[in-house]
């Protein structure tokens, strides 16, 4: 593909994919408007405070450190741990 092709097509934004995903995914068929209004604010507000979490805790500087890389593994394993509650319908 020809760089300049590349450069014309428009960037597809990471958190608006996901809150794609997940519509499909979790909210009913017959969701009413108010409903996923009030589920994108939610996405998207839990998107943002998660990225607050990450800037916030990540060490000064532009390499990772093994501290940068066990805070986000701890992110990753409570967010595993909380799918895999929502799967058993206890979260």
């Amino acid at each position: 593909m020809p760089e300049e092709q590349k450069q014309a097509e428009p960037k597809k934004k990471r958190v608006e994919a996901e809150w794609e995903l997940f519509t499909k995914i979790v909210l009913p068929k017959n969701c009413g408007e108010v409903q996923r209004r009030d589920m994108r604010r939610a996405f998207y507000t839990g998107a943002s405070a998660f990225m607050s979490i990450v800037m916030d805790f990540l060490d000064p500087g532009t390499e990772a450190t093994d501290a940068d890389v066990q805070r986000m593994d701890e992110i990753y394993r409570e967010l595993l741990e909380f799918g895999e509650n929502v799967k058993k319908s206890a979260a």
